[in-house]
């Protein structure tokens, strides 16, 4: 009887072994970020917080940048109805975390005396990372002058699908996944500087086509670790 209790037990350790890398392999993220030490021991309550359109879309759009970068600006990597999610759902994801008051995403928005130039950033302990910064220039919101304002680049979803015969019948196993990714800089409104800054990248397998809740949750992901690395408090 105790060695029949022994290998049971044996047995349901190694399937919770089996399980947690399952569920590790299914989903990954890597990146890095970096946020302004001063920023970071000094966290603020009420701050307010304007998270722009994607890059892309804006800089395209209008005359703030020059035109010999229109090839980068033109490689977008998702959909409309994934990036009408982005601008949906992202401000929302911030909005569920911080303390701090948000504005946006107003996918109509468009700056105004603002001059952007690509830029190769770095901290002392992160990879290079090359995203348009603004220069120069107080950003103004409907009136309203934010304390901090959150540009993104870079978004992309790329999507595959797999089909493999499974080992019963004559049946075929259906298998999804993604891979997604954005960058992001923090903007200090007031004084006019990049404060932070960050890229990710995540790996997610699927047991189907992806809806908009696996949408919803990147976002949450993305709002977590951008608030994590930031001068807002997190309401958890």
């Amino acid at each position: 009887m105790r060695m029949l209790c022994q290998t049971a037990n044996i047995t349901t350790f190694r399937t919770w072994i089996l399980l947690i890398v399952i569920l590790c392999s299914a989903c990954s993220q890597t990146g890095f970020q970096y946020i302004d030490r001063h920023y970071c021991e000094h966290r603020q309550f009420s701050a307010s917080l304007l998270v722009m359109p994607l890059n892309s879309v804006f800089l395209d759009s209008s005359n703030l940048f020059d035109p010999s970068d229109l090839n980068i600006l033109a490689n977008h990597r998702f959909s409309w109805a994934e990036l009408n999610y982005f601008n949906n759902y992202m401000g929302s994801a911030l909005s569920e975390i911080t303390t701090a008051r948000i504005l946006g995403i107003d996918p109509y928005f468009r700056l105004y005396g603002i001059k952007f130039k690509k830029e190769h950033l770095a901290g002392p302990d992160t990879p290079s990372m090359e995203m348009f910064c603004p220069e120069s220039g107080i950003v103004r919101f409907n009136n309203i002058t934010p304390d901090y304002v959150l540009f993104f680049e870079s978004l992309y979803f790329d999507k595959d699908y797999q089909e493999s015969m499974n080992n019963i019948g004559n049946g075929t196993n259906q298998n999804y996944s993604m891979e997604a990714g954005l960058k992001y800089l923090l903007w200090d409104n007031h004084i006019e500087k990049v404060i932070g800054f960050g890229q990710f990248s995540k790996y997610i397998n699927l047991l189907h086509y992806p809806k908009k809740e696996t949408y919803i949750e990147l976002f949450e992901d993305y709002a977590r670790a951008i608030i994590a690395s930031s001068p807002f408090i997190n309401k958890s």
